[in-house]
């Protein structure tokens, strides 16, 4: 069986992925870069020798989920699914779940974007936390 070369999947295209992307090329990594934008900047930095670009919103937990299927069908090495500087971990949680690379678990990754669920886990868990309250959105 022949194993693609590796591969990470970094969500996300903007000015700070680039470094992300770079970084990648330097460990001897593909990229497969999602963005929404077709003309994100960190496109820039992919490389035509099999980089790849999946135009899927970072927020699209199950686009992600399914291009992570396609990935698996594909048998594509994927070592690895990544961001940073974007509040996406819900995603990216969500894909390296699916692809069984490691990664913070899924619902830690919850606890990190709902602000009222992690001050409730800060409760829960006798952290020192500031006093707060949860308000309904506004109608």
């Amino acid at each position: 069986m022949i194993v693609s070369k590796p591969r990470v999947v970094i969500v996300c295209g903007g000015l700070f992925q680039v470094p992300a992307v770079q970084a990648a090329h330097e460990l001897g990594l593909m990229v497969t870069l999602t963005d929404a934008d077709h003309k994100c900047v960190a496109r820039t930095a992919l490389s035509p020798d099999g980089d790849t670009f999946h135009p899927i919103s970072t927020y699209d937990v199950n686009g992600h989920i399914f291009l992570a299927d396609r990935m698996l069908k594909a048998k594509e090495n994927v070592v690895g699914v990544f961001t940073c500087g974007a509040d996406v971990e819900v995603t990216v949680a969500a894909m390296a779940k699916r692809l069984g690379v490691g990664g913070i678990p899924f619902d830690a990754a919850m606890n990190c974007n709902d602000k009222i669920r992690m001050r409730r886990r800060m409760d829960e868990g006798g952290v020192r936390n500031i006093r707060w309250v949860a308000v309904p959105p506004a109608a």
